[in-house]
C-alpha cells in the first residue's frame, strides 16, 4: 500500500510529500507539451540534484500529464491531498499516463507564487528534500495550475519515477508541440428546439492539436432551414452558428458545415435538428451521431407527454436487438447516465424512453431516431484528406477513453484503398502513448491509404478498434 506522509501547514502556504514506492504495474494514456513554469521548476531540481553530485532528472511528458492533471484536480475541486478526487493515487496516476514505473514519489504544494518559491519551500522540508535527491529517481514530471476561485488559487506537483524503458521526451512526442491536425471543438451536439422556437446558439472552437485558433473560411452548408454562417464566411478561433427554425413543423433536419481552416484539411460538421412537438414523448438527446467517450457521461434528455409522471430508460449497443435496462421510476425530464465501460468501440448504440401515467399505464415510448456511438478509441490523425510523400515522418495521433481492462499492445496498420488486407506499421508492447512517428519507407506505392488501430489487454482480448474515417494520399 501507498504510505503518505504529509507535512502540512495550514495557513497560506501548503506543503505535502508521498514517499519513495516500489511497484511495476502496466497499462497506459496520452501526453501533454510541458510550459515554461513546469520546466523551471524541473530545472531548479536538477539544480539542488546538482549541488549534491547527483545526476539530473528527464522530464517525461508522461509524469508530467498526471502531475499536470493532479493540479488542476486540486485547483478546479478546491482540495489538497495526494487522494484525487476520484479517489486516485500517485501511483494510479502515473500509471494512468502510461508511465511503467518500477518507484515513484509525488511532492505537492499550493499557494506558492514563483517556482523557485516552491522548489525552496520543498528543499526545507525533510520529505520533499529526499524525493528530489533521492538516487532513485531517473524521471520528473511537474504539473502546474491556477484558479483564482480556489482556497489557495496555484497547486503544484511533482512526480518522480524510475522505470526499466526509456524515458518520453518532449522531444519524442511534440517538438515544442508541432501543429499535425485541426479540430473543432467540441466538435459537433445534436441540436432540438421545441416547435415554433429557435434553438439555442451553437459556439464551436477551430484550432490545431496545440491549442492554437486557426483562421478558417466556411464552404459547403447544407440543410432544408435557414442557419448562419453562410458560404465564404471567415472567421479566427471560433464559430459561432445559429437557427432560424421558427417555421418548421415537428420533425428531423439534416445539414452539414464545411470548415476549411486554413493549412490543413477541410473538417464537415454534420447537422441534426430535431423539432418535437410538447404535447408528445420525444427522446431529445441522444438521438443519433453522438459521440460518448467509453466511461464517461451524458445527459439523456427528452419531452414530457401530458399525463406522464414518471419515465424508464433503456439502452442498446447492438441496435436495438437486445435491450438492457438504463433507470426507472425517473421524474422530470432528464437523467445523468454514467456510460458503461463496453468492450470495444459501439457504434449501433440506442435508447429508449418510456412514459407512464399516475395508474403506472405506459402512455408513449420513443426510441433514439439513428445510432450513436459509445467509443473507447477513436483515431485522429490522419484522418482524411492529408497528403504526404515517401521518407516523411507522421505522427499518428489517438484517443484512449475508459477500458474494460488495462491496454498491454497497440498495433497500427495501413490499406491501400483498392488493394487487399491490412499492412503492419508497428506494435507497441506494454504501452499506450497516444501517438506514433512512422516515417514512411522510400519507394512505398503511390495511392490512397487508411490506418486503423487495434487495443489488446494482457489476455488477448482487443478491448477498442478505429479507423481513419477518410483517405489520405502518399505522392
Amino acid at each position: 500500500m501507498e504510505r503518505v506522509n504529509a507535512s502540512v501547514r495550514r495557513f497560506a502556504l501548503l506543503l505535502a510529500v508521498i514517499t519513495i514506492m516500489t511497484f511495476l504495474p502496466t497499462v497506459a494514456r496520452a501526453y501533454l507539451c510541458p510550459e515554461a513554469v513546469e520546466e523551471e521548476v524541473a530545472a531548479l531540481i536538477n539544480v539542488e540534484r546538482a549541488n549534491e553530485g547527483l545526476p539530473p532528472l528527464v522530464v517525461d511528458v508522461r509524469l508530467t500529464e498526471a502531475a499536470r492533471l493532479h493540479s488542476e484536480d486540486m485547483a478546479t475541486n478546491d482540495f489538497f491531498s495526494h487522494t484525487g478526487s476520484d479517489g486516485s493515487s500517485a501511483g494510479d496516476r502515473i500509471t494512468r499516463a502510461g508511465y511503467i514505473w518500477t518507484t515513484y514519489a509525488e511532492n505537492i504544494a499550493a499557494g506558492y507564487q514563483t517556482a523557485s518559491a516552491v522548489v525552496q519551500a520543498w528543499m526545507q522540508s525533510p520529505g520533499h528534500r529526499a524525493n528530489i535527491l533521492h538516487p532513485s529517481v531517473q524521471h520528473i514530471g511537474v504539473g502546474y495550475a491556477y484558479d483564482p476561485g480556489s482556497t489557495y488559487g496555484t497547486y503544484w506537483t511533482a512526480d518522480f519515477g524510475a522505470t526499466s524503458s526509456a524515458p518520453l521526451t518532449p522531444a519524442d512526442v511534440c517538438v515544442s508541440c508541432t501543429p499535425e491536425y485541426a479540430e473543432a471543438v467540441p466538435g459537433w451536439v445534436n441540436t432540438y428546439a421545441m416547435a415554433g422556437n429557435n434553438p439555442p446558439d451553437e459556439l464551436v472552437s477551430i484550432r490545431d492539436n496545440c491549442g492554437n485558433d486557426l483562421s478558417y473560411t466556411i464552404g459547403t452548408v447544407t440543410g432544408a432551414f435557414i442557419w448562419s454562417p453562410i458560404q465564404n464566411d471567415t472567421g479566427t478561433g471560433s464559430l459561432n452558428i445559429s437557427f432560424d427554425a421558427g417555421s418548421l413543423s415537428s420533425g428531423n433536419y439534416n445539414g452539414s458545415i464545411e470548415i476549411l481552416p486554413d493549412g490543413f484539411p477541410s473538417i464537415t460538421l454534420p447537422l441534426n435538428l430535431l423539432i418535437y412537438d410538447p404535447g408528445g414523448l420525444t427522446l431529445l438527446s441522444p438521438n443519433g451521431g453522438e459521440i460518448i467517450p467509453s466511461g464517461g457521461s451524458h445527459t439523456i434528455q427528452w419531452s414530457v407527454p401530458q399525463g406522464a409522471v414518471s419515465f424508464d430508460l433503456e439502452y442498446s449497443v447492438n441496435g436495438g436487438n437486445t435491450w438492457r435496462p438504463l433507470a426507472g421510476g425517473l421524474t422530470g425530464s432528464s437523467y445523468d447516465w454514467a456510460v458503461p465501460v463496453v468492450a470495444g468501440n459501439k457504434r449501433k448504440a440506442l435508447v429508449r424512453v418510456t412514459a407512464y401515467d399516475g395508474n403506472n399505464s405506459q402512455v408513449g415510448t420513443d426510441t433514439s431516431d439513428a445510432w450513436f456511438r459509445i467509443e473507447v478509441v477513436r483515431l485522429r490523425s490522419p484522418d482524411g484528406g492529408e497528403s504526404y510523400n515517401p521518407g516523411d515522418p507522421v505522427t499518428i495521433y489517438w484517443d484512449t477513453n475508459e477500458t474494460k481492462t488495462p491496454i498491454t499492445k497497440v498495433v497500427l496498420k495501413y490499406h491501400q484503398v483498392g488493394g487487399t488486407g491490412w499492412n503492419l506499421i508497428t506494435v507497441i508492447k506494454d504501452s499506450n502513448p497516444g501517438s506514433y512517428i512512422w516515417t514512411i519507407p522510400a519507394g512505398f506505392t503511390p495511392g490512397d491509404y487508411r490506418l486503423k488501430i487495434n487495443l489488446w489487454d494482457g489476455n488477448r482480448n482487443r478491448r477498442g478498434a478505429d479507423k481513419s474515417d477518410g483517405v489520405f494520399t502518399i505522392n
